[in-house]
Order: C-alpha cells, then sequence, then structure tokens
C-alpha cells in the first residue's frame, strides 16, 4: 500500500518528502518535516506512530487494521496535541458505499427472522491481520441494524452457529487485492451484496484525497465524515 500511495502521489502536485519502513521508523523530527502523514504500517506501530506526528502537529492519515484495541489510546493522543487525524480500515470509496448498502440491507431484513446473514473475505496471502478489518467493519454494521444478530464469530466452528452469531469467514490465498461478500440466505431464496477490489489504485486515491481533506481541520476523524461533507455538498 505505501508503493500504491507513492505511485498515486507521483501521479499529482504532490511532493514525498520521506519514507518510512521497519529500518526507517517515523519520529518526530521526520513527522516536522510533512504537511501529512499517510501510514500503512502495522497495528503494534500505530500509537507511537501517531505521538510523533502529533507531537510535531503533523495531521495524521492511517488505512492500517487490527488496532482496535488502542483506539481510545489513540483518540486520547489527539485530543492531548489537538491535532488532526483520520482512520478508515479500508479507504475504497466504494466500500464505504457498499457498507451504507449493507446497512440498509440489514435494516430491511430486520423484519423478516427467516434470513440469515453471513460474511466472507479473501485476501492476498500476505495480510497480516485475519479477519479484515473491512469484514469487521461490515460485521458492526450488521449488527447495529439487525437486532437478532447480537455477536461476531470467526472462521469455522465446531458445531452450530447460533441463531444471535454472525459469522464471519476469511481465506488467505495468491494475490487477491480483497473482496467482501454479505450473504444473505432463507429456504426460499439468497442474495449476495459483493465489493470486489480490482487493484490497490482505489484504496490509496482514498488515502490521498483524505490527506487532502484532513488539512486545515482539527479532530478525530473517519472516512466516512469525509464523504459526508462530499456528499452534502452534492460532490
Amino acid at each position: 500500500m505505501g508503493m500504491a500511495v507513492e505511485a498515486v502521489a507521483e501521479d499529482s502536485s504532490h511532493e514525498i518528502v520521506f519514507r518510512c519502513d521497519v529500518d526507517n521508523q517515523l519520529t518526530g523530527e521526520l513527522a516536522a518535516r510533512a504537511e501529512v502523514i499517510i501510514d500503512f504500517s502495522t497495528a503494534h506501530c500505530i500509537k507511537q506512530n501517531v505521538e510523533s506526528a502529533m507531537r510535531a502537529g503533523t495531521p495524521f492519515v492511517t488505512g492500517t487494521t487490527g488496532w482496535q484495541e488502542e483506539l481510545g489510546a489513540v483518540q486520547a493522543l489527539v485530543e492531548k496535541y489537538d491535532g488532526s487525524f483520520l482512520y478508515a480500515a479500508n479507504f475504497s470509496v466504494g466500500v464505504a458505499l457498499f457498507r451504507q448498502l449493507v446497512q440498509q440491507a440489514s435494516r430491511l431484513f430486520s423484519a423478516f427472522e427467516n434470513y440469515d446473514f453471513a460474511i466472507r473475505e479473501s485476501h492476498h496471502n500476505g495480510k497480516q491481520d485475519c479477519p479484515s478489518g473491512t469484514a469487521l467493519m461490515l460485521g458492526e454494521t450488521v449488527l447495529q441494524h439487525l437486532p437478532r444478530k447480537q455477536r461476531l464469530v470467526f472462521g469455522n466452528q465446531d458445531g452450530a452457529i447460533a441463531a444471535a452469531e454472525l459469522q464471519i469467514s476469511s481465506s488467505r490465498f495468491g494475490a487477491v487485492p480483497g473482496t467482501h461478500s454479505i450473504f444473505i440466505d432463507s429456504a426460499e431464496d439468497f442474495i449476495e451484496l459483493k465489493h470486489v477490489a480490482r487493484g490497490r489504485a482505489g484504496f490509496a486515491t482514498g488515502a490521498l484525497r483524505a490527506a487532502e481533506w484532513l488539512q486545515g481541520r482539527k479532530g478525530f476523524f473517519t472516512l466516512e465524515d469525509m464523504l459526508h461533507t462530499f456528499t452534502t455538498q452534492n460532490f
């Protein structure tokens, strides 16, 4: 993803002033050189990276997943330094709008108890977190709008799936950029909502757009906050 962001940035008017990796990690001194930081690192680096950026007063955009346990601590850092922060489990605009479709479907089917829901996601064999952050986001969306589903379960379960459980299953193989499916099933029919990524360029473009949007803003934001400003302006 870092290389994808770099490729998109080079096709625009932006300049990359530094790159970080496992051997060249983010510091406050580096952060102060940039107008914004775009982070696709690993979950265990997030808190340290955010603190370096917030201390330097540099806006921070991240698409790293798997760090939800640190969310409260990260939000506290943003508030402490009056910083600018935006995160998304998936920076694809299509995924963000797909989530709204899933939300609406969950509401529509909530009145029909004969329909059951499940989620399946597939990614390349190098993806480190499982299930994906996007799958978790979609799962939480279903739970919020389909009252009969009360908790998430992951992978292949031993025995039956309880009626109140929403199963998220995962596959890791090849070079799949990312596929997420919502299954809605009854004895009478079957409905599938699916988002298939065709590459990483869409994610990178979304992250770069978020970095542009964050300029001049203070606070703790998500991609939905950014999209809301566009849709309310009929953009």
